[in-house]
């Protein structure tokens, strides 16, 4: 008896005054703001693009003070930035739906509805999945673009674990 007491207490202290469960409630939160940058970076992708690939010239006029490796990788970025270029309307068209999928899903799991769960894990592997198809190999030409694969699944593995209150 005094299990399920506590049970209880612990529950009560697991919600929002509006009835959202916090860890929800602060992944949502934060869903939100990322989507909302998701957005604004893929209509922005025509400005990036060309202002990137600015840089990378600027870079390269003077090659004496750059290593080997340095040329090597601002030519695979180069690379990358020509290929995304070229591929701009595809990835920007799956990166907002992808954002407004997370959007939707995360307003859905507020309202601690099933659903919604299945809805943001396909916002998240969308794009992931759709830049491979386009972009292939080229999209992970370093360890850092590896992060764009460790948020969306850290986020998905951190609702997966508030599925307990989706329950809807």
């Amino acid at each position: 008896m005094t299990d399920s007491l506590n049970t209880n207490i612990d529950d009560n202290f697991n919600y929002t005054k509006n009835g959202v469960p916090k860890n929800i409630n602060v992944l949502s939160i934060l869903t939100f703001i990322g989507s909302g940058f998701a957005i604004i970076g893929a209509l922005l992708t025509p400005i990036i693009g060309p202002l990137f690939n600015k840089i990378l010239d600027k870079a390269t006029t003077d090659t004496s003070e750059l290593s080997a490796k340095q040329l090597k990788q601002i030519e695979d970025s180069r690379a990358l930035m020509d290929l995304q270029q070229a591929n701009m309307v595809p990835l920007m068209i799956v990166g907002i739906l992808g954002a407004i999928l997370c959007i939707a899903g995360a307003m859905m799991m507020r309202k601690q509805k099933k659903d919604g769960f299945m809805l943001y894990v396909a916002g998240q592997l969308i794009p992931l999945v759709a830049s491979f198809v386009i972009m292939g190999k080229a999209l992970y030409i370093n360890p850092t673009s590896y992060a764009g694969l460790i948020i969306p699944l850290a986020f998905i593995f951190a609702y997966y674990s508030q599925r307990k209150y989706l329950v809807k």
